[in-house]
């Protein structure tokens, strides 16, 4: 099954998931998901209870960190994706 990599961003006032590729290699998804657990997934964690209450905007996140990847397990996906074998490609 291939793991869909998704770039996230934050565009034109919202968070915009875009396919930009997909892997089968289980390493590399972990390190993905690794690597946005201590990112973005900690920072909302972390400011929850503020973002919930408007006194946060996740604009603040990405005003530091423009880009995160996510590996999401998908069934189908756009055949026109390149598939992914290192993190680098990203």
């Amino acid at each position: 099954m291939a793991t869909i990599i998704d770039k996230i961003e934050y565009i034109n006032g919202g968070v915009v998931y875009t396919p930009v590729g997909y892997s089968v290699d289980e390493v590399l998804c972990n390190t993905i998901n690794s690597d946005y657990d201590s990112s973005l997934g900690s920072w909302l964690e972390t400011n929850k209870t503020d973002l919930e209450s408007g006194v946060k905007s996740i604009s603040e996140f990405f005003d530091s960190t423009p880009v995160v990847h996510i590996a999401k397990t998908g069934t189908s996906y756009d055949v026109s994706l390149p598939k992914i074998t290192d993190i680098n490609e990203l």
